[in-house]
């Protein structure tokens, strides 16, 4: 365990995954660093993005073999057991009942429907232990219910 969360596993069958420093190269054993995987789950890319393809995908030699690998943006630390637990993300990236959330963007979206005015979006743990989303508005005058509205029809 890492701060009290339990692994996330190790890799499976064909997949590969490594613990990377700020530099691409493989962390010392118990450094943390950025999780990168391999493996046929891996997309070919982002569709018309070529900047963040080259942000995200990195060529490898791991094991003896180029490999192209997937940077996931979460932080990891890899245990005397070879299973890698979490230990963070990289970026405002937060996951809610499985789905990967943009801190930035919600932040992003509420600010042009407010028209300029300043928000800031935070995770909390629910009662439930479920991750939710705080939105604090700095303006006395908002309509509520069209802001969520509006926030749950971009999303779809």
């Amino acid at each position: 365990q890492y701060n009290g969360i339990g692994s996330i596993g190790k890799p499976f069958g064909r997949n590969r995954a490594l613990v990377a420093d700020g530099l691409h190269k493989k962390a010392e054993p118990g450094k943390m660093g950025e999780l990168y995987v391999a493996g046929s789950q891996i997309t070919p890319g982002y569709w018309k993005n070529p900047g963040r393809n080259k942000k995200s995908f990195v060529d490898l030699k791991h094991n003896g073999k180029k490999n192209r690998f997937y940077r996931t943006g979460d932080l990891t630390i890899v245990d005397p057991d070879g299973d890698y637990l979490f230990c963070g993300r990289l970026d405002e990236q937060v996951q809610i009942d499985g789905v990967r959330v943009e801190i930035g963007e919600i932040e992003h979206h509420a600010r042009m429907f407010l028209k300029g005015v300043n928000v800031a979006a935070i995770a909390v743990e629910g009662i439930h232990q479920t991750l939710e989303i705080h939105l604090f508005i700095e303006s006395p005058s908002v309509n509520k219910n069209e802001l969520k509205k509006y926030l749950e029809e971009i999303n779809k």
